[in-house]
């Protein structure tokens, strides 16, 4: 596989400190992005194990991209290269490799949900 599992997750992805530098004074932009996440995430999730299990490898490419921009979006760096490394598997790789991937960044992503959900819950 591409991406080493040595790297154990971060008990936070999300930086709130480092957020609320990015976003001086906008804070209410970054939570809307966060909401949009925080709702669509199921979709964004079952879209890449659609395209997986119907092999439609040029679509992955693109959704595991967009997903990766989600990421730096959200100023959370843990799951960029898996992101990264199913865009790279999409046309050439295992897609067996790529359900390891997707199966690693739905873990990924019910984390920054709850994080997320935490943040949004306390605004």
């Amino acid at each position: 596989m591409a991406i080493e599992e040595s790297q154990q997750a971060p008990s936070k992805l999300v930086n709130v400190e480092l957020i609320s530098k990015q976003f001086a004074g906008m804070f209410h932009i970054y939570l809307k992005i966060a909401q949009l996440f925080v709702d669509q995430h199921p979709k964004i999730m079952g879209d890449l194990q659609q395209l997986i299990d119907e092999g439609k490898r040029e679509e992955l490419k693109l959704n595991a991209h967009t997903l990766k921009g989600v990421f730096g979006n959200l100023y959370v760096q843990y799951p960029v290269p898996k992101a990264a490394a199913l865009e790279a598997l999409a046309l050439e790789g295992d897609l067996a490799e790529g359900q390891i991937l997707l199966d690693a960044l739905k873990v990924d992503a019910a984390q920054l949900v709850g994080e997320l959900q935490e943040l949004l819950d306390n605004q």
